[in-house]
């Protein structure tokens, strides 16, 4: 099995976000729709949070800039897969009573080799036992109400995975 070592600035979520994520052993049974949190270790200005290696490519990279009456983004069965294993993701996390809270392009691995796609990224995970995030989410799937100030709910979650099925 192979890891990703992501550096966060030391802040006291980023210290804990990751701790209680590796703390969550039931997080294990969404794989492969979710990276799973592994570790955190504790730097002298930094958090190091290792997680699950998802093969394959984030989204942004895939997908073409296109007009948006282009609609030839992705062929129709690879965007049907993506929305199904990112759906299972969300529904599974939201179980958990967690929510990715960064849910896009950027934080989304597609695998072309087995047409499953993976959440990545808990910089901005929020849910019950963690820390409040300060991250508001990636531009463009950010729900209305959260950028009104509103906290974020399954909702916000549910947005976030329209838009990126819309894109």
């Amino acid at each position: 099995r192979k890891f990703i070592a992501k550096y966060l600035p030391r802040t006291p979520a980023n210290v804990e976000r990751p701790r209680e994520l590796v703390r969550r052993q039931e997080l294990r049974t969404l794989r492969p729709f979710v990276s799973i949190p592994h570790d955190a270790l504790e730097l002298h200005d930094a958090i190091v949070a290792i997680s699950d290696f998802a093969v394959g490519e984030t989204l942004d990279k895939i997908l073409p800039t296109v007009t948006p009456d282009d609609r030839s983004r992705l062929p129709p069965i690879v965007a049907h897969s993506v929305a199904l294993c990112v759906a299972h993701g969300v529904a599974g996390l939201e179980a958990k009573n967690l929510m990715l809270g960064d849910i896009s392009d950027r934080n989304t691995m597609y695998d072309p080799n087995t047409g499953l796609a993976t959440l990545i990224d808990f910089d901005a995970a929020t849910g019950q036992g963690l820390p409040g995030s300060e991250m508001m989410g990636s531009v463009g799937y950010i729900a209305p109400e959260v950028s009104a100030g509103c906290i974020k709910s399954d909702r916000t979650e549910v947005y976030a995975l329209g838009s990126l099925v819309h894109r």
